[in-house]
């Protein structure tokens, strides 16, 4: 009976490693009309330097854009970006946030610098170069600080 349930739990992980994502390059022109738009009006002054296609084991497809100037971007299946994330010091621009995000991160950390932002179907969460990170609903109101 042990031997069965070593010989199952192989089998279970090999045939799980074979289902794993599978990333493939694309080129920009690839990318959902969103995706492209979303690049063009908020890294404009950027080259995408990569692109690539996402196929997980659900069927789900994603995307993750990375520019010359070390910012990764994913985007969903449909092109609405999930996650911006700076690998630089420079941080990121804040103009694809909501209002309310804009004026909260300028009256309260007008001087820090945004690393990364994600954005789920709770809301928002903004990582700042400082390591402080923020929440806020998806109406951008803030909900709390994590350091």
């Amino acid at each position: 009976m042990k031997k069965l349930k070593i010989i199952v739990f192989s089998v279970t992980v090999l045939f799980g490693v074979g289902l794993k994502a599978q990333d493939l390059p694309i080129s920009s022109s690839e990318l959902p009309v969103l995706a492209v738009e979303f690049i063009n009006k908020h890294f404009s002054s950027q080259t995408i330097q990569s692109a690539i296609k996402d196929l997980n084991h659900g069927g789900v497809v994603e995307f993750e854009v990375r520019t010359n100037k070390q910012v990764k971007i994913e985007f969903n299946q449909l092109g609405e970006w999930k996650e911006v994330e700076s690998q630089n010091q420079e941080g990121l621009p804040i103009q694809f946030l909501p209002e309310n995000i804009r004026q909260y991160l300028k009256d309260n950390y007008s001087k820090e610098k945004i690393e990364k932002v994600e954005k789920n179907a709770r809301g928002y969460e903004i990582e700042l170069m400082n390591d402080l990170e923020l929440r806020f609903n998806l109406k951008g109101e803030f909900l709390y600080l994590e350091d």
